[in-house]
């Protein structure tokens, strides 16, 4: 895990993330993503992640290396930012994306994506009763 707080990131990046830790919304999706994972089998999470990674990962050798190919597959599927084939486990990779790695991310699906994990944390024991 990379340290945001790190010499290695300019002052207004640290600054940057120490305002967002310090934010309840930032916090709220950190319960929510804990209570997610807590339902999944020992592993399974290393799994699915290792997909989601695998998957950009792909994309980044055959599409984004490689400008022709970029220009035919923009109109694919899965050439498009976000893992289809798990939206669930896309989705929990961005909330710990924002927790552990981020610099790691990816703003127009984040910026979807977390305020509904920071309203399940937010009302968590209300989520926990269903």
């Amino acid at each position: 895990m990379v340290n945001p707080h790190s010499s290695g990131y300019s002052k207004e990046l640290q600054k940057l993330f120490a305002e967002a830790e310090a934010s309840p919304w930032h916090h709220h999706t950190k319960i929510a993503l804990e209570w997610f994972l807590s339902y999944l089998e020992e592993g399974i999470w290393e799994v699915r992640k290792k997909n989601v990674v695998r998957y950009f990962s792909e994309q980044e050798d055959n599409v984004y290396k490689n400008f022709n190919q970029a220009k035919k597959s923009v109109e694919e599927q899965k050439s498009r930012v976000a893992f289809h084939e798990d939206w669930v486990a896309w989705y929990l990779f961005l909330v710990e994306c924002l927790h552990e790695r981020p610099i790691v991310s990816e703003l127009a699906q984040s910026a979807r994506i977390f305020p509904f994990f920071a309203a399940i944390g937010r009302h968590i024991e209300l989520s926990k009763k269903n």
